[in-house]
């Protein structure tokens, strides 16, 4: 795999970790709270979706750093 295809899962994780991370967290903390079809969390009770959320970010933040360093390690791509 090289540089480009770790390059888009990195953009690929950092969506889903805002999307089911950051939004719910915001969305309950400063918004209406009620259930929103940006991300899956926010159907959840309250100490469960902050949970959830929470979770979330770290997984993606830990799934982006392996990236990252997958990515440094990988051959560059060829200019065509």
């Amino acid at each position: 795999m090289n540089e480009g295809w770790y390059r888009l899962w990195e953009v690929v994780v950092g969506v889903v970790g805002v999307r089911a991370g950051v939004v719910p967290i915001l969305s309950k903390a400063f918004g209406e709270g009620k259930p929103s079809w940006l991300a899956f969390s926010n159907y959840l009770d309250t100490p469960w979706c902050y949970v959830v959320a929470a979770g979330v970010i770290v997984v993606a933040f830990a799934v982006l750093a392996v990236l990252d360093e997958r990515r440094k390690k990988a051959p560059p791509m060829k200019d065509s």
